[in-house]
This record gives structure tokens, sequence and C-alpha cells, in this order.
């Protein structure tokens, strides 16, 4: 069976959340993702011509200031994950916003490595994850807003592309993984509603609505929702 969404009050309790600090500016969402002891974010920059790339860390206590990532620019919101002692990174192109971009981080040098183009397209930067020694490939293709899986293996080999089944959205996807099983949460095109599918490395489950919506109503967006695993939930 499916595991919990964490739709209950107990488990959303808004008294959890701590107040509002100013990290950076950025034009769009930045990205995040933990590594060793750290939490890391990568974001574009702020200005009609400023898409490049910049990441910061937080240590617990403080963030560190912007750090341009070198030649590397984006028309959309990047995607980041741990994987193989590395933080890893797709962004879409910036003049070809359908292109798929990767690069690494080296945490051992706080430097990235020069990215390169996958045989790829995408609406928005695909979703990214670490599930089953590989890391996730979750792209929404811009013909016809189908999802499909690739993976990449700690050689940086590309799989072939794999069309997921009944997964259709017009956004990024979002990835978290929770109890052996990767999940998707997007928008189901082509309504606005919000999905969340599983799954275990081999099968795909059914997408199911989260529920939980302002007085009841199901949740919909039109903007990439955000995922993650903490404490047993969703």
């Amino acid at each position: 069976s499916d595991d919990p969404l964490g739709d209950t009050a107990e488990a959303l309790s808004p008294t959890d959340w701590s107040s509002l600090s100013f990290v950076t500016n950025g034009d769009y969402a930045p990205a995040l993702a933990s590594m060793g002891s750290y939490v890391y974010l990568v974001h574009g920059g702020t200005g009609t011509y400023d898409n490049h790339l910049y990441w910061s860390r937080y240590n617990g206590s403080s963030w560190t200031s912007d750090v341009a990532i070198p030649n590397q620019l984006s028309a959309t919101t990047p995607s980041i994950a741990a994987f193989n002692g590395y933080l890893y990174m797709v962004h879409s192109g910036n003049a070809s916003p359908n292109q798929v971009w990767i690069s690494r981080f080296d945490p051992s040098t706080s430097t990235w490595s020069t990215n390169y183009q996958l045989p790829l397209s995408s609406i928005g930067s695909p979703a990214i994850a670490s599930f089953g020694g590989k890391l996730q490939i979750i792209r929404v293709n811009p013909s016809d807003h189908r999802m499909s899986l690739s993976t990449m293996n700690t050689s940086e080999v590309l799989s072939s592309d794999v069309a997921i089944p009944m997964a259709y959205s017009t956004t990024t996807p979002s990835l978290a993984v929770l109890n052996g099983r990767l999940f998707v949460a997007h928008n189901d095109w082509p309504s606005d509603e919000i999905v969340v599918g599983s799954y275990d490395g081999s099968s795909w489950g059914a997408n199911i609505n989260p529920g939980g919506g302002v007085n009841g109503v199901v949740q919909e967006t039109s903007y990439p929702p955000a995922l993650a695993a903490y404490s047993g939930q969703l």
C-alpha cells in the first residue's frame, strides 16, 4: 500500500514552523538539498538579464554569502540532489529553456564541474533524487506533457528514457524518498490538480490526490509543487 502523505493536523502543525529569515534574492524559486551537515541552496539571479546560477549553504545557524557558479545559466529553477558524494544539479538552458544541462559540486573543494548537455528535453528543469543507488531524473516532455524517467549511475552513464504510466504535467515535478519508495508530486495535466505517484524501483503505483486543501477542496497549483520527506511523512 502507499505510504502516508502526512495530511493530518498533527503531521502539518503550523506551530512547528520558525519565523521567516531573509537568505538572498532571486527572480524564481531556489532549489534546496541537504548533504552531510549542510543544506545547500542554488538560485538564479535578479533582473531581466541575470540568469546566472549562485550557490550558498547553511550550517545550522547561518548562511554563507552567495557564490556564482562559473559559466552556468538557467532560464528556470534548477534541481539539486546529493548523490555519490557530490551535489548534482540539472538545469534548463538559458537561450533554449527546454535543454537539460548537468554538473556536480565537490564538497571537498567547494567547486563545480563544467556543465554538459544531456540528450533530453524538458518543460523546466527535470526533477532529480538519489534512489536505488542511482540518480533518478524525471522530466516533462515539451511536446505532449508526458513525464519520463531516466537514471544515471555513479559513472554518469545515462539510461534510456522511459515514459511513466498515466503521468502528465505542465510543470517540473518534485521528488522525495520515503520508506523505500520514490514519490513524485506534480500537477495532473490538463488540470492543475496536485497528484502524487510512487515508484519502488521497478513499477509505479497509481496517482493519488493528497487532499487537505482549503475547506477540503482538491489541492491545485499552476506552479511546481514541492515535496519532502520528514519524520516518516511526506
